[in-house]
């Protein structure tokens, strides 16, 4: 999946609040006390490589997007981040990562082939972490969520369904012999219409797990709009609860 439409949306300062990251990274430090080598696959704009460098871990990102390497390595001041297509096994030796990280990506993925690549690259003692955002307070969203799977149905397209890669990926890791926890790490509010979150979707190359041509993204786009125009109180703005969630996957007893 190619994000180089949403540099400029990153830029704009769309990531997550700084204290929630930093709640992020305390429980990175928490679970893996010992820094080597990180490798984050999407570091979109390096919102959590630069985080990791500051704190001495050896970095290495992987993005699809060459727009966002760029504007990444331009941002971190050196070339720390490569551009790749997406292909596995992925340009990393084997058992040379202390920890992999992914921060709203992984669902993007084919589960069974990330789960072989995680456990192939990973050495002994490292960790998995994963992190994801989970709203709440927007009535309608889970309306539009289904209507949306339905468009891409009815389009001939086989939408995900939201958490299904998740469900996946830690079963093929419990397969394995791995152990997954997870933890609400932050939690933050941020004002937001139905409309607001259909045009978050226009920016995306891709949805509900699905790749789609620009014309068929615009179509269904559009098509949700009209419905949400002969809605009532579409526009209106609501106080969305957010919640950071942090997984932590490792083949080893946690700390």
């Amino acid at each position: 999946m190619n994000f180089d439409q949403e540099v400029k949306t990153f830029e704009d300062g769309k990531g997550i609040p700084d204290d929630v990251l930093h709640l992020v990274i305390q429980a990175i430090e928490h679970w893996l006390p010992t820094r080597g080598r990180m490798l984050e696959i999407g570091p979109g704009a390096g919102q959590f490589a630069q985080a990791f460098i500051n704190i001495g871990w050896i970095y290495t990102g992987l993005e699809t997007s060459e727009g966002m390497t760029k504007s990444t390595n331009e941002r971190l001041g050196e070339s720390l981040v490569q551009h790749y297509h997406g292909q596995m096994p992925w340009p990393v030796e084997a058992q040379s990562c202390q920890a992999v990280f992914g921060s709203r990506v992984f669902h993007l993925i084919d589960p069974k082939k990330l789960a072989a690549e995680l456990i192939r690259v990973l050495n002994t003692g490292g960790g998995v972490f994963s992190f994801r955002i989970r709203k709440k307070g927007l009535p309608g969203r889970q309306e539009l969520k289904s209507r949306l799977f339905d468009l891409l149905s009815e389009a001939g397209y086989h939408p995900v369904r939201k958490g299904h890669h998740r469900e996946v990926l830690k079963a093929e890791l419990t397969r394995a012999g791995w152990q997954t926890q997870e933890i609400l790490v932050g939690q933050w509010k941020k004002s937001e219409s139905l409309l607001d979150l259909v045009n978050s979707w226009r920016n995306k190359n891709g949805l509900q797990g699905v790749n789609l041509p620009v014309k068929e993204h615009e179509k269904i786009i559009d098509q949700l709009t009209k419905e949400l125009t002969d809605l009532k109180d579409n526009a209106r703005v609501h106080s969305v609860d957010y919640e950071g969630i942090l997984t932590y996957s490792n083949p080893n007893t946690s700390p």
